[in-house]
């Protein structure tokens, strides 16, 4: 037998399921501009690449980066009609501060490490006074896109909590 779902339940699907698409394409455009490599960020780089200069970073940079920033102003533009007939925006956002406050402390450090676990790790080394060999470098860095994957994880759905929330309930 197959489930039927509700237009709620679809739309709470498709705009998860847009939120991702959004956060994988700027996750991958802010890898290119910081780092120059053209590689997927989760991926692994040849040994032998090089870093783009400064107009290769930008360019390959705002290629996934302008798909995400549109599909994100979308999705807000759609909650923000959702939400503000009998609101305003400045009424709404106070009275989801501390959600979005919560998006944004766990999504922002996920995203960044997720795209940098090698940071991470380095900076246990250096906190700990200890060196990894290559294989627990490795092991430690997906400790680390795990870790941050479930804190993106969480973000994102404490993003869909307040997305779901009728208006004037906090």
């Amino acid at each position: 037998m197959v489930a039927e779902f509700s237009q709620v339940a679809k739309l709470r699907y498709v705009v998860f399921c847009a939120l991702a698409t959004a956060l994988a394409f700027m996750a991958q455009g802010v890898y290119v501009l910081v780092t120059g490599f053209n590689s997927p960020s989760f991926g692994r780089r040849r040994p032998s690449a090089r870093p783009m200069g400064l107009l290769g970073r930008l360019w390959s940079g705002l290629i996934p980066l302008c798909p995400g920033l549109v599909i994100l102003a979308l999705l807000i533009s759609g909650a923000a009609h959702r939400h503000v007939p009998p609101l305003t925006i400045p009424q709404w956002l106070r009275m989801h501060s501390g959600f979005l406050a919560g998006v944004f402390f766990l999504g922002g450090p996920a995203v960044w490490y997720l795209t940098h676990p090698e940071r991470m790790v380095k900076g246990l080394e250096d906190s700990n006074q200890i060196a990894f060999n290559d294989r627990e470098r490795e092991q430690a860095s997906r400790m680390v896109k795990l870790i941050c994957g479930v804190l993106l994880g969480m973000a994102v759905i404490m993003l869909a909590m307040i997305l779901a929330a009728p208006p004037g309930v906090s």
